[in-house]
């Protein structure tokens, strides 16, 4: 496998950038009614049920027999080999399915809220981070990897998803 296509079978390629094309499509309807803000955020919600879909609608997800549906792919931080080859149905109602990512997408989004705050990356050491005591709702830390983890090369896999579907939110 030398690109990021070779993950993917013709079948689900085609399923994949179909949605890309159909979630881009989507956003250029809105943006005809002058809410360019919805259409913006239309797409990247619908970019990120793509970059899920990707996940589990791959070659390299195994069929997990319990549940009877596919495995995503990232398991683990790697894209490993595996045995066997489990695909969804894109246009059923189970795991693996289209229908689905946009359920849990919404799911996801009322579950965390819409009180945010605007939020700060710094580094910092772990056990002597500049922020005073209980100032921070959530605070995430990083181990050092270093390079036991590819991020950049997991990152790539979702990003040729991201590009194409977020270039309608630039026009």
């Amino acid at each position: 496998m030398k690109e990021w296509s070779d993950l993917f079978t013709p079948r689900q390629l085609l399923a994949l950038t179909t949605l890309v094309r159909l979630s881009r499509q989507a956003g250029e309807e809105i943006r005809k009614g002058d809410d360019a803000g919805l259409a913006e955020a239309v797409v990247a919600l619908l970019s990120m049920c793509i970059g899920k879909h990707t996940d589990m609608s791959n070659g390299l997800c195994a069929w997990e027999p319990l549940a009877e549906c596919p495995r995503h792919l990232f398991g683990r931080q790697a894209i490993g080999m595996v045995w066997d080859f489990g695909e969804g149905n894109l246009l059923s109602d189970s795991s693996g399915a289209w229908s689905i990512q946009p359920d849990r997408m919404a799911y996801s989004l009322s579950e965390i809220g819409n009180n945010w705050h605007t939020g700060q990356a710094q580094l910092a050491s772990a056990d002597s981070h500049p922020l005073p005591d209980a100032t921070a709702q959530c605070f995430f830390s990083d181990p050092p990897y270093y390079d036991a983890v590819p991020y950049s090369d997991l990152s790539d896999f979702f990003y040729v998803w991201f590009k194409r579907t977020l270039a309608a939110c630039r026009a």
